[in-house]
């Protein structure tokens, strides 16, 4: 990521050249996705603030030493408004929570274990819907023009099946809260079907419903956003973060493309062996050649991954038609850079 190679440079103008602030770190500092999941969810330590100004985050990036703001896997605040993060805290309570149709329940229905997830059904009441009513959304809102950022974006689709893979392969046992009760040791280890039909039905589960929340999950299928336009909703905050299947539109995909396009470097993650030259004109950083490879590409996972692209792509691509949008302008705006750069050094070259 933009974060370990960063860490590896020099310092510029005094500062370290490559810290990130909040970049692909779960649970780790207050741009976490966990952070707007409010009481009585939140199980880890995680920082329940959100930066209320650009000038406070500027001032917080300052003080830890940040030298850019790395929007992979986080959430970023609306930073343009003033929020009170005590007034957050307390926005909710248990029984509010309860009354919004907070359910004990798995997102397979019929597992053995449950978690406390929030489970909205259709034309429900949210208690995100006075909170963080997506009418509030304005354009830009969690963009600080004077905050260089950073942005790697997996292709939507592949990251999706590789998080379901991860989650319903089960070389374990039958204490794993996605494993149902009749589940047999051949199941467990062995069964793609099996695997397959636990992928489905996360897929089917988030589908039929208006909004999933699982804040205990502990990695990123949280449910609804981590399903359907992840990248948008992190992007625009916590009011499209929290917006129902269905809701993220072409206005939204809009203003996140015209984000990125701010942003000092963009590139897919499918890229990122290539860019060492645009890291370097963007960033000053010093980036060897970097191998192109996936850790969850080959192997058990990785088979599971393409099995699950092949059987729910369709889906897929239709909970995230404007993320896969949002791909091609991130793909779009990396190789335009590239084609600059290359032209820049072969004018500097001539003359």
């Amino acid at each position: 990521t933009c974060c370990s190679l960063g860490r590896r440079q020099h310092s510029v103008s005094g500062r370290a050249a490559g810290r990130a602030f909040a970049c692909n770190l779960p649970c780790k500092g207050n741009l976490d996705w966990r952070a707007i999941a409010l009481p009585p969810w939140s199980s880890r330590p995680c920082g329940r603030s959100l930066v209320g100004s650009c000038e406070a985050l500027e001032a917080t990036m300052a003080q830890r030493g940040f030298h850019v703001l790395g929007a992979m896997e986080t959430v970023l605040p609306e930073a343009n408004r003033s929020h009170s993060s005590q007034a957050l805290a307390n926005a909710i309570t248990p029984a509010d929570l309860a009354h919004g149709s907070l359910h004990k329940a798995a997102w397979c229905r019929d597992y053995k274990q449950t978690n406390g997830m929030l489970v909205v059904t259709r034309g429900s009441t949210s208690p995100y819907d006075m909170i963080y009513p997506l009418s509030g959304w304005q354009p830009r809102a969690t963009l600080c023009l004077n905050i260089r950022y950073t942005f790697l974006m997996h292709d939507p689709i592949k990251r999706i099946a590789s998080e379901l893979a991860i989650k319903c392969y089960h070389p374990v046992s039958k204490t794993d809260t996605c494993v149902p009760h009749n589940t047999t040791e051949l199941e467990l280890g062995i069964s793609d079907a099996g695997s397959l039909a636990c992928a489905r039905r996360l897929v089917d589960f988030v589908y039929a419903h208006d909004l999933i929340l699982d804040p205990t999950d502990g990695r990123y299928l949280m449910g609804t956003p981590a399903l359907s336009e992840y990248n948008i909703r992190m992007l625009l905050g916590p009011r499209v973060f929290l917006a129902r299947l269905g809701e993220v539109n072409e206005a939204h995909f809009a203003a996140a493309a015209e984000m990125v396009e701010a942003f000092v470097f963009a590139a897919p993650v499918a890229n990122l062996s290539q860019a060492s030259p645009l890291l370097e004109a963007k960033l000053g950083w010093h980036v060897p050649a970097m191998p192109s490879s996936n850790r969850h590409s080959n192997g058990r996972v990785g088979q599971l991954a393409d099995m699950i692209r092949a059987t729910l792509g369709p889906t897929l691509r239709a909970m995230n038609a404007w993320d896969l949008k949002l791909y091609d302008t991130v793909r779009g705006r990396f190789e335009a850079d590239m084609r600059r750069l290359t032209i820049g050094a072969t004018n500097a070259g001539g003359a």
